[in-house]
């Protein structure tokens, strides 16, 4: 007798970070995970965070710090926008590894595929993951094939699905990239993207500044589109590019549309708002919607994208199971290259709020930004002191999935998930590292932050010969107590001389360890086991036929098996295999009939002779659904049961299995 198995990967089914019971039956369900990331948004930029109606206003984001929990110590990891989003996918500080400063036009995958990422784990744990906005973390091997495949890039480092403007917008080239390709190119008119202009009669900002319809002020003045002068130069793609106003309608269609796809499993959106970075040109339906100019505007624009993903979740039911961290990759700043009015319309907008600096410095102003996170019904409205960074994303999350992380892997990201959803007596952490672009890597400019008190250390870099101090010597600290003076402006250092001595040792050791999160073997494999537990519950359900007894497996707290045993031996008992908590077979046997149906494949009458078994090993996550048949069938034999779908085999593999099938049955049960 041949066996046919369609094999189930589980990989990393994980614990449920919300657990609902229903009457009869238990459903314990994983909540999809959207993280929202501004771009250059400033701690005092919206209304829960300060900002006056009157400069500007932000109801949606502001709705959703009413509901959830509005962190006043929430960071990103860095004061510039790459750095950061390498540190929150990585869960690793940018500094540690080289060239992860901001990424130029022609970068190559910062991010290699060997890296375990935070999509990475997600997807262990059954999620379905997308990246949609801004990447600015390189893309391919040496550099981008803008007219081949982009590739290594989000769906090598564990993203299943990306829609991208792939570098950021005040750089070329002005295209979207799905998935490994840039959209909507012409093979006719390649794309050429360079640091040098590539003829004399090229348009620039320099030669042809007088038709610009926004100038630029600094360093902005190389190829121009769409009116606007950018960061390098390129020709051809026409048909591929981009209108800057269209930006966030576009994030938010994707969003929608592979949203309403992905519903019924766990998914994981990481959406990267190009807003508020320069240039800053909102749709024009939002033009003149704020008193501080274009930068205002966008700010307005920002929120409504916000409202939209709050929209979509409420329209397709998701609501109550979706937690929304909102965040931003670094502080704010005014002119970043462009005359758009952000100073001149400035009126008495604080866009760092109480604090000093913004983008591209180590005070507080440059990394302490909004940070909310929002989960209806688990996470309870309120406002928390606690310390939370991006960074700290990837374990939180993989924690509380039950999923292992390496131990070369997130290396300064730690478990903050009790206080992102604002547990009783939670802590965020003690101390947190915040760094500038990190050009120099563990010599570059850091501030620390210790509980009230914070050192900043300022170090020379000379950016022509990329060459930093390593004298310490020369290098600059100074203490400040935020407590009393959150803007940085008194060095108490003198007057606290213990405390001023603890920091910076603290500090240089975080340095020179390489990493902040301690690693602990046997609290790694306890998830793995906590993971892979398997528990039954048997519940009696009231039918007009009778007493059904229901038999539900779990592994890992998530729904695996369901067993439906009739009331007497006439009817059939009926097996249902869930995947990702999604019914993905159904199997019927009994006196009335053997019937196996399932994702893809329609009903099949089968013969009486077949059964169904659940195979697995102690240690695996897979599982395998093995059919036993005396006759040859190809419908099992043609596909593959990949999360829920049936996938047809490609001729080769299908030959493969079939080889390997008849020459030893025994390996593929």
């Amino acid at each position: 007798m041949l066996a046919k198995t369609v094999i189930i990967s589980l990989a990393s089914v994980s614990p449920s970070l919300n657990a609902t019971e229903n009457k009869g039956s238990t459903s314990i369900e994983k909540p999809n995970i959207i993280v929202i990331m501004a771009d250059d948004l400033g701690y005092g930029d919206v209304g829960c965070y300060g900002a006056k109606a009157k400069n500007v206003k932000t109801p949606h984001i502001d709705r959703l710090a009413a509901r959830g929990l509005r962190f006043t110590s929430g960071y990103a990891s860095a004061s510039t926008c790459t750095p950061t989003r390498y540190s929150l996918l990585t869960g690793t500080y940018a500094f540690r590894n080289k060239g992860t400063g901001i990424a130029g036009p022609s970068s190559p995958a910062l991010i290699r595929p060997d890296v375990v990422t935070m999509p990475d784990l997600l997807q262990k744990a059954g999620y379905k993951t997308a990246a949609i906005g801004k990447w600015h973390l390189g893309l391919g091997d040496k550099k981008p094939d803008w007219n081949g495949d982009l590739k290594p890039g989000p769906l090598e480092i564990g993203f299943d699905y990306s829609f991208l403007l792939p570098t950021t917008n005040d750089r070329v080239p002005q295209v979207y990239v799905e998935n490994h390709r840039v959209l909507n190119l012409d093979p006719k008119d390649p794309l050429w993207v360079g640091h040098k202009s590539p003829s004399e009669d090229h348009k620039t900002g320099i030669n042809h500044r007088e038709g610009l319809k926004m100038d630029w002020s600094h360093g902005h003045n190389s190829t121009i589109h769409n009116g606007i002068s950018r960061i390098g130069f390129y020709t051809g793609g026409h048909a591929a590019r981009f209108r800057d106003e269209d930006l966030a309608d576009k994030w938010v269609e994707k969003s929608e549309a592979w949203i309403k796809q992905n519903k019924d499993k766990p998914f994981f959106l990481y959406l990267a708002s190009h807003d508020i970075h320069v240039p800053r040109m909102p749709h024009e339906r939002f033009h003149g919607k704020s008193r501080t100019g274009f930068r205002g505007d966008a700010i307005v624009q920002l929120d409504w994208t916000v409202g939209e993903v709050v929209r979509i979740l409420k329209e397709q039911g998701l609501e109550k199971n979706t937690m929304i961290v909102f965040c931003s990759d670094n502080g704010s700043v005014l002119d970043d290259g462009y005359k758009d009015g952000a100073v001149e319309k400035l009126h008495d907008h604080q866009p760092a709020g109480p604090y000093s600096g913004g983008k591209y410095t180590i005070q507080e102003g440059g990394t302490r930004t909004p940070f909310i996170t929002w989960w209806p019904g688990t996470i309870k409205p309120g406002v928390s002191e606690q310390i939370v960074c991006t960074i700290d994303l990837a374990n939180s999350l993989a924690t509380h999935l039950g999923v292992a992380i390496p131990e070369g892997a997130c290396l300064d990201s730690l478990d903050v998930m009790p206080a992102l959803l604002g547990k009783e007596g939670a802590k965020g952490r003690d101390n947190l590292i915040q760094q500038d672009n990190g050009n120099a890597g563990t010599l570059s400019s850091f501030g620390y932050r210790s509980g009230k008190w914070k050192i900043q250390r300022k170090n020379a870099f000379d950016r022509k010969t990329k060459i930093a101090n390593e004298d310490p010597a020369k290098m600059k600290f100074s203490l400040y107590d935020l407590d009393n003076d959150p803007a940085e402006k008194k060095d108490v250092a003198k007057q606290n001389a213990q405390i001023f001595a603890r920091l910076k040792g603290e500090l240089q050791k975080q340095l020179d360890d390489g990493r902040t999160r301690h690693y602990n073997a046997e609290t790694e494999a306890d998830k793995v086991a906590e993971n892979l537990k398997v528990t039954q519950k048997k519940t009696v359900q009231e039918t007009a036929l009778g007493k059904m007894t229901v038999t539900t497996t779990f592994r890992g707290g998530v729904k695996i098996l369901e067993q439906v045993t009739p009331p007497d031996e006439s009817m059939n008992t009926v097996f249902y295999v869930f995947l990702n908590g999604s019914k993905v077979l159904t199997y019927k046997s009994g006196p009335m009939g053997t019937e196996l149906s399932g994702a893809g494949m329609g009903r099949r009458q089968i013969k009486p002779e077949y059964t169904i078994k659940m195979a697995g090993d102690k240690w695996s996550v897979i599982k395998a659904v093995t059919i036993y048949s005396a006759d040859y069938t190809t419908t099992f034999d043609g596909f593959r049961l990949k999360d829920g779908e049936l996938i047809p085999w490609s001729a080769e593999k299908l030959a493969n299995w079939r080889k390997l099938r008849s020459e030893a049955p025994q390996k593929v049960q």
